[in-house]
């Protein structure tokens, strides 16, 4: 399940829910990812839901990103917070959302992003076996 939030006032709060998700209060709009809760924490991700949510995630920041539309995710990593904020049951968990707006800079999603440091391909990409 998805909610959308574009409230500015409820962007603030929401940036609440971890360390890293200033971006939200600034965000258009934002996207929770609702997926079902499980009892156990070692039977949590075994399901298909986790897998669905990645490929939504990933559809929705690749579209936006062909429609110029920025996008950047918030881990939670307050989850009672969380669900106070947006109102879901028990019965759900909400581990993450995304936000999306058009970047501040313009051009900034075109532009080569010549700092990141990574590791060489060779190293993480392995064929065949390990």
């Amino acid at each position: 399940s998805f909610i959308i939030c574009s409230d500015r006032q409820h962007l603030r709060e929401l940036t609440a829910v971890g360390p890293y998700a200033d971006h939200l209060a600034r965000a258009a709009f934002a996207v929770a990812f609702v997926t079902p809760a499980h009892d156990e924490p070692e039977t949590y991700g075994t399901g298909a839901d986790l897998l669905d949510l990645g490929q939504a995630a990933q559809s929705m920041m690749l579209m936006a990103t062909a429609l110029g539309i920025g996008s950047v995710h918030a881990a939670v990593f307050d989850e009672p917070l969380t669900r106070r904020l947006l109102g879901y049951p028990d019965t759900m968990r909400c581990d993450f959302l995304i936000s999306f707006g058009y970047p501040a800079r313009h051009g900034l999603l075109a532009a080569p992003r010549l700092n990141v440091q990574r590791l060489p391909l060779e190293e993480v990409v392995h064929r065949e076996r390990w």
